[in-house]
C-alpha cells in the first residue's frame, strides 16, 4: 500500500474577536484597570502573552489566561503605552500584537461651599471632609472664594461630604429676629427650611422649639458664649463618584441666624434715636433711664446693644413691660425680646419701654451730663420684618447737687408694712437715720453715722413685726454743716 502523508503549516495565533484592548483608555488614580486578552490557535497550541517593551512596573499580565491589571498609584501627564504579544512557541512562532495607549489621571471631588442666603456668601477657611463611612477619604479647607478640592478619591464608590468650622460666627447677625422666627416655627406659623432648622434647632435635640428661642436671645445678649450645637451647621451631601472627577457644591449657615441675615459678615443693623428729656440725678444716687421703642406696626422683637461710661454710671437691672432678656459687662449692655408663646402679651397699641437702673458714682460730678449710647439694634414685626421708621427714644442724665438739706414725708403714709423715706444732702456729711415709737425708744437704726457724699437718697423701712401706731423716723447730719429733723409716720396694718 501506498502512504498519503499531507503536512499542513504552523498556523499562528490571531486575536480572537474582543479579544485585545484596542482603544484608548483613561483611568484614574485609585482605579483599577482590568482587561483579559484573548487568542485563538486554530491548531490548539498553548498560548502565552507577554508585555513588549517598556510596560508599567506595578501592571501585572498573567501569561496563561491573558488577564492584564493595573491600579495606577500615581498620575501622568504623559499616555502609557501598553503592547502585549500572543504565541504559541512553536519554532517559527507568529506574534500578534495589541498596542495601547492609557492616560492615568486623578479623580477629584471639589466645588464650593457658600452661605445659605441670597449672596451665597464665601464661607472661608471650613474643612470640608470626604466620607466613606466612618473613614475619612480626603479633606480639604476652603479658600477666599469658599473653594475647595480633594485629590486622590477612589471612584466607584459612595461618599458623604460635610464640613466644620469653629471661627468667625457672625455675632451681629444673630438678633432677636431669629428668636422670633424660631418661636413661630414651633407653633406652626412659619416652616423653615431644612438649613434654617440647622440653625433654629440650637439645642441639638432635634425639634424647634420655644426653647431654642430663648437660648439665641440669651446668645445673642451674651450672657451665653455657646450653644449646644456647634457654631456653624452645613448640609451632609452624599456623592457618587464614578470614572471621573466630581462637582459638589453644598451650604453652611451659622448656629441661631435662622433669618439667613449674614449676607455680609458680620452684619450690623441701625436703628435711629430720638433724644428725650435731661434727667437730674445726685451722686451715688439710683436712678432709671427710660427707653421707650417707637414703631408705627406691633414689634415682634428687638435687639439694642448699648455702651455707657462705667466711670460714672453702675448697672443694676432692667425693668420692662415684656419679658427682656440683657447682659452687661464692661460698659455694655445688650437687650433683647421676641414674641415667644406663652410669654405675657402687650395690649393692642402698647409699646415696649424699659427703665435701666443705673447707680451714679461719686466720678459723677456736679455738672456732669452722662447716659447711653446705641452701638447697634434691630426692631422688626411680628411677622420679622424690619421696620424703617422704628426708633428708640432715650434721655441723657445731669448731675444735680442738692441746695440745701431736706428730710421728705415718707411713702405711703399711713403705710403696711414697708415705707421709702427720702433725705438729701448739699455736702458731705456723717449720716443717722433711726426709727422711734411714742415713748422716745430706738426702734430702728437704718442709717448708723455713715459718711455720705452730697447727693438725694432712699431708704425702705420695713415694719412687719411691729404694731400699728404713730412712729417718728430723725435725720441728723454731723459734719461741715450740721441738720436734724424729725418727721412722724403711722403704721396702719
Amino acid at each position: 500500500p501506498v502512504a498519503t502523508i499531507t503536512v499542513v503549516a504552523n498556523r499562528p495565533p490571531t486575536w480572537a474577536a474582543g479579544g485585545e484592548m484596542a482603544t484608548p483608555q483613561t483611568i484614574f488614580v485609585g482605579d483599577t484597570l482590568k482587561q483579559t486578552y484573548k487568542a485563538d490557535d486554530l491548531d490548539g497550541d498553548t498560548i502565552t502573552y507577554a508585555f513588549i517593551g517598556n510596560h508599567p512596573s506595578d501592571a501585572n499580565l498573567n501569561t496563561s489566561t491573558g488577564v492584564f491589571t493595573w491600579a495606577p498609584q500615581t498620575a501622568s501627564q504623559f499616555p502609557v503605552i501598553i503592547q502585549v504579544s500572543a504565541t504559541d512557541g512553536k519554532s517559527t512562532p507568529i506574534t500578534t500584537q495589541a498596542i495601547i495607549t492609557i492616560k492615568v489621571g486623578v479623580i477629584t471631588v471639589a466645588g464650593k461651599v457658600t452661605y445659605d442666603n441670597t449672596s451665597n456668601t464665601p464661607i472661608v477657611g471650613a474643612t470640608v471632609k470626604l466620607m466613606n463611612g466612618a473613614t475619612v477619604a480626603g479633606t480639604a479647607t476652603t479658600s477666599a472664594t469658599g473653594a475647595y478640592s480633594i485629590t486622590g478619591v477612589t471612584g466607584g464608590t459612595s461618599y458623604t461630604l460635610t464640613a466644620t468650622k469653629t471661627t468667625g460666627w457672625p455675632s451681629s447677625a444673630v438678633l432677636a429676629s431669629d428668636a422670633l422666627l424660631t418661636a413661630r416655627s414651633s407653633v406652626g406659623t412659619v416652616t423653615l427650611t431644612a438649613n434654617q432648622k440647622l440653625a433654629a434647632d440650637v439645642t441639638g435635640d432635634g425639634t424647634v422649639t420655644a426653647g431654642d428661642a430663648l437660648q439665641i436671645l440669651r446668645r445673642v445678649v451674651g450672657a451665653i458664649t455657646s450653644f449646644t450645637i456647634a457654631d456653624w451647621q452645613f448640609e451632609t451631601k452624599t456623592v457618587v463618584v464614578g470614572g471621573a472627577s466630581v462637582t459638589a457644591d453644598f451650604k453652611g449657615i451659622a448656629a441661631g441666624d435662622v433669618n439667613e441675615s449674614a449676607t455680609t459678615l458680620p452684619k450690623k443693623s441701625e436703628v435711629s434715636v430720638l433724644s428725650g428729656k435731661n434727667l437730674k440725678i445726685s451722686p451715688n444716687s439710683e436712678f432709671e433711664l427710660p427707653v421707650k421703642l417707637n414703631a408705627a406696626q406691633e414689634v415682634g422683637a428687638f435687639t439694642l446693644r448699648f455702651t455707657y461710661p462705667v466711670q460714672m454710671m453702675t448697672f443694676k437691672s432692667v425693668k420692662s413691660n415684656v419679658g427682656v432678656i440683657s447682659y452687661a459687662k464692661d460698659g455694655k449692655i445688650s437687650i433683647a425680646w421676641a414674641k415667644i408663646p406663652g410669654e405675657k402679651t402687650l395690649k393692642k397699641g402698647e409699646a415696649p419701654t424699659m427703665l435701666l437702673v443705673f447707680k451714679a458714682t461719686k466720678a459723677f460730678a456736679k455738672s456732669s451730663t452722662a447716659g447711653l449710647t446705641l452701638d447697634n439694634g434691630e426692631i422688626v414685626n411680628v411677622v420679622g420684618k424690619n421696620m424703617a421708621d422704628a426708633s428708640v427714644n432715650m434721655s441723657q442724665v445731669d448731675v444735680a447737687i442738692p441746695s440745701t438739706f431736706a428730710l421728705s414725708q415718707n411713702h405711703l403714709n399711713p403705710f403696711n408694712p414697708s415705707t421709702v423715706i427720702e433725705y438729701q444732702l448739699p455736702v458731705k456729711g456723717n449720716v443717722t437715720l433711726t426709727i422711734y415709737n411714742t415713748l422716745g425708744q430706738v426702734v430702728k437704726t437704718l442709717i448708723d453715722n455713715q459718711v455720705v457724699e452730697a447727693g438725694s437718697y432712699k431708704t425702705r423701712w420695713n415694719a412687719t413685726n411691729l404694731a400699728s401706731g404713730i412712729y417718728f423716723y430723725s435725720l441728723r447730719v454731723e459734719g461741715t454743716k450740721g441738720f436734724l429733723k424729725t418727721k412722724k409716720m403711722i403704721l396702719l396694718k
